[in-house]
């Protein structure tokens, strides 16, 4: 059974944790520095059985990041705008790597600067390996709808 996302924004259909009701309620995402002090921003939802494949469209195939750099003891940050192919994803890796090819053919700011992994079943950003100018990566727009 495929998830009918349709009505959703990206947002919501990948990183939203849906076990609430009320709009604009806390999402689950998480961020901050993993254990060797990189930033990570991990999404709320855990993908599973119940609720893969996930069909993106027109309406839930973009989302926002926020990325900060310090270069040269200057910070730099920018809102950058990760667009996916409107298609059907089986697995949450194909959402991944989907998310990756975005991110690495997409804006110049964050070009080879940051990637996605599978975490657990959730979709995890962090700083690409051996990149150190990386300090912060938070969802731009972090609004629900709800459910």
């Amino acid at each position: 059974m495929e998830f009918d996302e349709s009505n959703s924004t990206a947002f919501d259909t990948l990183f939203v944790k849906r076990t609430y009701t009320d709009e604009g309620r806390l999402t689950g995402a998480i961020d901050g520095k993993d254990d060797y002090s990189s930033p990570i921003l991990t999404g709320g939802r855990i993908f599973g059985m119940d609720n893969i494949p996930v069909t993106l469209g027109p309406s839930n195939n973009s989302f926002m990041l926020h990325v900060e750099e310090k270069k040269d003891g200057v910070t730099e940050s920018g809102n950058y705008t990760i667009k996916l192919s409107e298609e059907r994803y089986d697995t949450v890796d194909d959402i991944i790597k989907e998310i990756n090819i975005q991110i690495n053919n997409g804006p110049v700011g964050i070009n080879g600067k940051i990637q996605a992994v599978n975490y657990g079943g959730a979709i995890r950003f962090r700083a690409a390996n051996g990149n150190r100018s990386v300090t912060s990566i938070t969802f731009a727009d972090q609004n629900s709808d709800g459910y």
